[in-house]
């Protein structure tokens, strides 16, 4: 079989960092399929797809598979939307950017988005609950939870074929090194996959990043930073009941009405750059960027 692949020129022409992947699709040897690199190809739910040259690669891409709500059984999920506002200060332009960035990501799977989000506040009032309602938009199938010792570490097999990846309990106040490195997640358009005890892969990227925190600046922001939308939640832990009703609605009807609502009401008013201006700054986005000036850089501000 080697010297079959190194007899047919177009195999020589393959790019460097595209590996050679061998996928066995039935017993039988003629029928094996040659892959040479893994595409997010969101055109198709095919999971095997034509690319330059009569090449094929792996698609990573998994559309989710929802039932479709009627008009006439659709409610507004007032209930979501009130527990958004509330998480977000009562900043009615935070949520709407919250509610778009949701939006896009749900529906506008071939255009990644330049920037993530970072929502911190006390523990308990319901910010992981909003960052799974995300998760089930996307599909189980494309978002991971990781820690932020996972985010740090040097392998990266947590990113293969996820559009979505949960960060939770980020505390990294003065890590300029863990900023520096996901920066490049939000505007690379291919990035290094490090696995470990396997070789490493180039893949397409397609992320987006969830952040949560129980503290405030949870990691260094500049202050003219485009790639955070960061949200400090002032609010308290209301009582049991509140999110017992909350996860009851979310899994009865929640999820198909809220995806309704983004669908219908956000998804037409999202401006055509969305997806690569700037996010809303917050005021709480302002003062982190204020309390993370780097100390070499503040103290050559303060020599000058």
């Amino acid at each position: 079989m080697e010297n079959t692949l190194q007899n047919n020129s177009q195999w020589n022409n393959i790019e460097k960092d595209k590996s050679l992947r061998l996928i066995k699709s039935t017993t039988r040897l003629e029928e094996w399929v040659l892959l040479t690199d893994l595409v997010m190809d969101t055109s198709t739910s095919e999971r095997i797809v034509s690319i330059e040259k009569g090449l094929k690669a792996l698609n990573l891409y998994k559309p989710t598979r929802d039932k479709n709500i009627t008009e006439q059984s659709y409610s507004k999920p007032n209930l979501l939307l009130q527990h958004i506002l509330w998480l977000c200060n009562g900043d009615d332009k935070a949520r709407l950017h919250l509610l778009r960035w949701m939006a896009h990501l749900i529906f506008k799977p071939s255009i990644r988005m330049n920037h993530g989000i970072i929502l911190s506040g006390y523990q308990g009032t319901g910010k992981t609950f909003l960052a799974n309602c995300v998760g089930d938009l996307v599909g189980k199938e494309n978002f991971n939870k990781v820690s932020t010792n996972e985010l740090k570490s040097q392998f990266q097999h947590w990113m293969i074929s996820k559009r979505l990846i949960i960060v939770e309990e980020v505390r990294e106040q003065n890590n300029f090194t863990l900023y520096n490195k996901i920066k490049g997640f939000f505007t690379e358009e291919r990035i290094y996959v490090n696995r470990k005890h396997e070789t490493g892969i180039n893949i397409d990227n397609y992320l987006h990043f969830f952040m949560l925190s129980n503290y405030a600046n949870p990691i260094p922001i500049d202050k003219d930073d485009r790639r955070i939308f960061y949200i400090h939640s002032k609010v308290f832990k209301k009582d049991q009941n509140y999110y017992g009703s909350l996860n009851k609605w979310w899994k009865d009807s929640g999820l198909l009405n809220f995806k309704h609502y983004l669908k219908t009401e956000i998804l037409p008013s999202l401006p055509k750059e969305f997806a690569f201006d700037a996010p809303y700054q917050t005021a709480d986005h302002r003062d982190a960027g204020m309390a993370s000036v780097h100390p070499v850089k503040e103290f050559i501000t303060h020599q000058l």
